[in-house]
C-alpha cells in the first residue's frame, strides 16, 4: 500500500510539473524580468515588440593567459524592435558605437553610457543586415541598476564613421 501511495505521488507530481512547464514560456522558465522603457533613436520613438531584463552566465579569459578562464552572470537589456536605429557620423569614443542615454519621467536626462560593440549585440533577420535588427542585446555591466529604477526612457544612437 506504501508503494502504491509513493506511486501515485510521484505520477501526480510529473504530470503537475509537465502541465506547469507546458504553459510558461522559456522567458519566464529563465526569470526574465519584463520592463516597460519607453525606447527613442535620436528622440525618434521606437516600435518595441517586448523588453526585458535576463542574466546570462558568462566565460571569459585574461589576455595576458588565455588559459585562465573565469565564470560568471551578468544581467542584459534585451530588447525586439520593429524600428530602426538612427546612425548619427561622428567620432567614436575609444571604438564606442552606441550611446545610450537615460531620460527620468520627468524628461530629463540622468545619465548616459558610451558602449563598445561588445557590449551591444545586434541579431538581425536577414544576412545581408538590410532590414534593421530585430533583436537587441545590451549588457548592464557598466549600467547602475538604480539608474535604470528611476529611468522612463532610453535614447539609444548608434554612431558611424
Amino acid at each position: 500500500m506504501k508503494r502504491l501511495f509513493t506511486l501515485v505521488i510521484t505520477l501526480f507530481t510529473l504530470l503537475f510539473t509537465q502541465q506547469f512547464y507546458s504553459q510558461t514560456s522559456i522567458l519566464e522558465r529563465l526569470d526574465a524580468i519584463e520592463t516597460s522603457f519607453s525606447f527613442t533613436s535620436e528622440e525618434v520613438p521606437l516600435t518595441v515588440l517586448s523588453q526585458h531584463i535576463l542574466k546570462y552566465p558568462i566565460r571569459s579569459t585574461t589576455r595576458t593567459d588565455p588559459s585562465i578562464v573565469s565564470y560568471g552572470e551578468e544581467y542584459f537589456l534585451e530588447i525586439e524592435l520593429l524600428s530602426e536605429l538612427t546612425k548619427q557620423s561622428g567620432r567614436r569614443l575609444l571604438d564606442a558605437p552606441y550611446v545610450l542615454r537615460f531620460y527620468s519621467e520627468r524628461g530629463e536626462i540622468i545619465g548616459h553610457t558610451a558602449l563598445n560593440s561588445e557590449s551591444v549585440r545586434m541579431t538581425f533577420i536577414d544576412e545581408e543586415r538590410k532590414m534593421p535588427p530585430r533583436f537587441i542585446r545590451i549588457s548592464l555591466r557598466t549600467i547602475p541598476f538604480a539608474l535604470l529604477e528611476r529611468t522612463s526612457r532610453i535614447d539609444i544612437i548608434e554612431l558611424v564613421r
